[in-house]
């Protein structure tokens, strides 16, 4: 599990992945608003289903991540 601190864009050559299903929650910490997401494991993998990837958010990477989608999808 990992609290993102900033984003850093990378050109790399990459393909789309396989879709799996995520769940987030929120929650606050000592005053101050999280949002978690976990991503769940793909049904070709050992443990179908099981929580593969958590990430956390606070407000300043969460702006980050929302300015990123809004210029990449232009939302």
């Amino acid at each position: 599990m990992v609290l993102i601190k900033t984003f850093v864009r990378e050109d790399l050559t990459t393909r789309a992945q396989d879709a799996v299903d995520a769940s987030y929650t929120v929650f606050d910490r000592d005053g101050a608003m999280f949002v978690q997401f976990n991503t769940c494991g793909s049904l070709s993998r050992k443990i179908p289903g099981k929580t593969s990837q958590t990430f956390q958010l606070d407000e300043s990477s969460a702006r980050e991540l929302f300015d990123i989608l809004k210029n990449t999808f232009k939302l």
